[in-house]
């Protein structure tokens, strides 16, 4: 009931029309919060012994402040605060390391600051780019929607071009989220009119159209509704043309000053599919980005698979993602990939072996000691690598697809290798 305490010797609940504890005599303390900072203290000082258990349950953790703080306003107010995980109008964070807690008010709220909004409520694909790792993909490549065309030709469900639609009209993350957050309904009101400034000013600054194009295509029909919802939901679906159909296929309205795309890797498709949409990729890439400043970059969690673009990367830039080790990898396009890919050319591996293909014996080489194949050769033997590869890893007891054949120099899988890296990088 209201008013009533705790007892702080013996923690017994005493009415509030009781001075004397009940249980032990103990007088009532003329602080109200006293009872509450001993509790506390005495909690700390258990965790910061040497012979005590650290603290290893987050949810048990979580469960004694909240109790603890229930417990404070209800000696100090005489009722006791609900408690709502999901909208709470003071959350609370704890953070412990090395025996030192530290409590926190959260500003933002309980939801994930990844989150823009736009995508509350809405289905979401299984495979769909986090928010916030979309937008630092494309702030990494420097994307600068005044003077850039942009275009992603396996959009997905379009995670990249709404990102870049938000940053080319000059969107502030957290202007789409419907609800505000709970500092808004603190006591005092500044922070509230804090907050109210703050959303004008970015409602000020935000542009009413992108200034340069932004493309996006994808093959799914499924995805690109997706797509299509996520951009009606930001605001954005008209700053981006959509289209559907395969990237070979895709001819942007627009050539391209920046490709960005999160193709298939993983377990999103089998490995053969995957393997066929890269390739596609990396052909969609060497037609349409053809002048200087071009640039392609791409997220990808397989190395094996940016190998079927055959194109030289210029960096790339880690990322760990949950439980994924992600890359994103930069390709210039024009003629510095020409450039790139000369320069590779002229430092070939030897030609040690032929394999037989549809054009006819071409030079196959890993190893050193023979003279390199010329550079007009080197498109036939690319083709000759990767169709030897599979061949060999065959079991012995099935059929090739192609004969290969070797002039007895031992060459094996793993030299197959070595000349496909040195091929593709």
């Amino acid at each position: 009931r209201p008013g009533d305490w705790v007892c702080p010797a013996c923690s017994s609940l005493v009415f509030a029309s009781k001075d004397e504890c009940f249980s032990c005599g103990a007088q009532r303390d003329a602080d109200p919060l006293a009872g509450a900072r001993r509790r506390l203290g005495r909690q700390a000082d258990a965790a910061g012994d040497k012979g005590g258990e650290p603290l290893t349950h987050s949810f048990y953790s979580a469960l004694t402040v909240k109790n603890a703080a229930c417990d404070v306003l209800r000696e100090a107010r005489g009722w006791r605060p609900s408690v709502d995980k999901e909208d709470a109008d003071l959350p609370l964070w704890l953070h412990v390391h090395r025996g030192d807690a530290r409590m926190y008010r959260v500003l933002s709220g309980t939801g994930s600051l990844h989150r823009r909004g736009y995508r509350e409520g809405e289905r979401v694909h299984k495979a769909a780019m986090k928010e916030t790792l979309a937008a630092a993909m494309l702030l990494h490549a420097g994307y600068d929607g005044r003077t850039q065309t942009i275009c992603d030709p396996m959009c997905g469900s379009g995670t990249l071009v709404i990102e870049a639609a938000l940053l080319a009209t000059n969107t502030a993350p957290g202007l789409l989220r419907t609800r505000p957050p709970p500092l808004v309904r603190w006591p005092g009101g500044e922070y509230a009119a804090a907050w109210r400034r703050a959303v004008a000013e970015a409602e000020a600054a935000r542009l009413p159209w992108a200034p340069r194009a932004i493309m996006a295509n994808e093959i799914h029909g499924g995805a690109l509704t997706l797509a299509r919802r996520g951009a009606r939901a930001a605001g954005v679906e008209e700053q981006i043309s959509f289209s559907q159909g395969c990237a070979g296929d895709f001819r942007p309205a627009e050539p391209p000053n920046l490709v960005v795309s999160n193709p298939p890797w993983g377990l999103r498709l089998d490995e053969q599919l995957a393997a066929e949409s890269w390739a596609i990729l990396g052909d969609f890439l060497k037609r349409e980005c053809r002048a200087p400043g071009h640039q392609a970059w791409l997220l990808s969690g397989n190395r094996e698979l940016t190998r079927h673009l055959r194109l030289r990367a210029q960096s790339r830039h880690p990322v760990e993602q949950a439980d994924d080790s992600l890359r994103i990898i930069c390709y210039d396009m024009g003629p510095a990939q020409e450039e790139r890919r000369g320069v590779a050319s002229a430092r070939d591996p030897p030609v040690i072996g032929t394999v037989a293909s549809p054009t006819g014996a071409a030079p196959l080489a890993a190893g050193a000691g023979k003279a390199a194949a010329p550079a007009s050769e080197q498109p036939a033997r690319a083709v000759a690598v990767r169709r030897a590869r599979p061949a060999l890893r065959r079991s012995a007891g099935a059929a090739p697809a192609e004969k290969v054949v070797l002039d007895g120099t031992g060459l094996s899988g793993d030299d197959l290798d070595a000349a496909f890296a040195d091929l593709y990088g």
